[in-house]
């Protein structure tokens, strides 16, 4: 099964996952920790809040898009925040597969 598959299957279930229980803080915590964004716990808040409020998720693209504006300070910074995303929704849909 490619990645992309894997990412169409979780964001399938959209419709069905909250803004709490998407992995925001494993992502979050990976940009500051492995890639060292300077992040703070106002930035995630930030966009907890968004999503809560409906902001950004309509779709992967629209939360990816979201996290991008408040996370990320360049266009390469984007393309990390985005890929970070990724990785960890396929981490999250099939953990033994990236092993």
């Amino acid at each position: 099964m490619t990645s992309d598959n894997l990412l169409n299957g979780f964001t399938s279930r959209w419709n069905t996952i909250q803004p709490d229980h998407l992995p925001l803080l494993d992502v979050f915590t990976r940009l500051r920790d492995t890639y060292n964004l300077p992040l703070g716990v106002a930035e995630y808040w930030l966009v907890l809040r968004a999503l809560r409020a409906g902001v950004g998720w309509e779709d992967r693209q629209s939360l990816q898009q979201l996290c991008c504006m408040v996370w990320a300070k360049s266009e390469h910074k984007a393309d990390l925040v985005c890929r970070v995303i990724d990785r960890v929704l396929l981490e999250r849909v099939n953990p033994h597969r990236l092993l």
